[in-house]
């Protein structure tokens, strides 16, 4: 915030002695008995008394504010000695100047107000009136910004796109998405709303800011509350009729499709269905890995040496192969074009081994004596 009184500023009476212990009287601009805070720090946390008092040298401590004041410097004794209105920071007609009670304004005119928003004149002769309650003087105005793909947003942040559209984060740390063409990342601010979940993970309930009407495309934004545990979960917006939340296509939702809370859930009204298609379903996550839905096979009777077999079944597999070979030899398989060669043999002349084939992966054992037992995990 703005520092009021300039540091090292020195007062002094009419007689040009330094005003010894006097006061300063700090005012809303424009009036002469309507207090208005001034603060000893520029957080603005620790409050200064009002008066403020003046040292021995007549020098005055921190004074920080925000806007405008009328101020009124008094003897120790009280008798005044100058007022000056208006004081602070940025007090001139310019354009996002602090506004000030005693400058007169044009229609057009930006100021900042108190509250630290701009404000745009709508009439001329403006003067005295108030930015922050004065509506038919003032229109508060919102200042957007451009999207930059260096900037990180955070959740609920906005930006105008390429496309000259108002968009609302989605997410925090979001950098490097277009707002344009990243749906997941952002939400077109002309036809969306945001709200946090209420009711319960399956009857959820959300009340905007503005009152949402239920009309074929509107989007609305809702922060999850946690997975839904049943396929028809419904949403009652703004206290409205509960409609069910479905996938695209009108098909119901699999449980956990709202996968938990924190989901960003983009609702579109359809009003044909008379429901709520939830346009970011939470992702299908299949395991996959040797041994997961997963059982051994008895092949023996449709794999022989030397000839080529590929693996199509979407997950790694475990091939076990044994059969007789003379002593102290080793036995190879060639997987995806690779030869891997596996050690001598066990008792008696008899060989095996066992070995992983990647998913769409090419596997062959060449033939080493008599093929026993071929068997597979998958």
């Amino acid at each position: 915030m703005a520092r009021i009184i300039q540091a090292f500023t020195q007062f002094f009476d009419n007689a040009g002695d330094p005003l010894v212990n006097g006061k300063l009287k700090f005012l809303e601009s424009g009036t002469n008995n309507t207090d208005k805070n001034t603060f000893a720090d520029s957080a603005m946390v620790i409050p200064n008394s009002n008066p403020v008092r003046l040292d021995g040298s007549g020098r005055c401590p921190n004074v920080f504010g925000s806007g405008v004041y009328n101020v009124i410097s008094f003897t120790s004794d009280d008798v005044q000695i100058q007022q000056f209105d208006p004081v602070g920071a940025n007090t001139g007609t310019g354009a996002f100047d602090s506004w000030a009670a005693t400058n007169v304004y044009s229609e057009g005119d930006i100021v900042q107000g108190d509250n630290g928003e701009y404000y745009r004149s709508l009439t001329n002769n403006n003067q005295n009136n108030n930015p922050t309650s004065s509506v038919s003087n003032w229109q508060q105005l919102y200042l957007g910004s451009i999207y930059n793909a260096n900037v990180s947003y955070g959740l609920g942040d906005s930006a105008y796109a390429s496309n000259g559209i108002l968009y609302y984060s989605l997410a925090d740390l979001n950098v490097g998405n277009n707002p344009a063409t990243s749906a997941v990342k952002w939400i077109p601010g002309n036809s969306s709303f945001y709200a946090v979940a209420g009711g319960t993970v399956d009857a959820i309930t959300a009340d905007f800011p503005i009152d949402v009407a239920f009309s074929d495309g509107v989007q609305v934004v809702v922060e999850a509350s946690g997975a839904n545990t049943i396929t028809n979960p419904t949403i009652s917006v703004d206290g409205g009729a509960a409609r069910e939340i479905v996938k695209l296509g009108n098909q119901p939702l699999d449980v956990g499709d709202i996968f938990g809370a924190g989901q960003q859930l983009i609702l579109q009204a359809n009003a044909a269905n008379d429901n709520w298609e939830l346009l970011n379903v939470a992702p299908t996550f299949t395991p996959i890995g040797v041994g997961i839905n997963q059982s051994w096979q008895n092949l023996i009777g449709s794999r022989a040496f030397g000839v080529t077999y590929t693996n199509t079944t979407g997950s790694p597999i475990e091939v076990a192969v044994a059969g007789t070979l003379g002593l102290n030899s080793v036995f190879t398989v060639i997987i995806g074009g690779v030869t891997v060669t596996y050690g001598g043999v066990f008792s008696n002349g008899a060989w095996g081994g066992t070995f992983i084939v990647p998913d769409q992966t090419t596997y062959n054992v060449p033939a080493y004596g008599a093929l026993s037992t071929w068997d597979e995990l998958r």
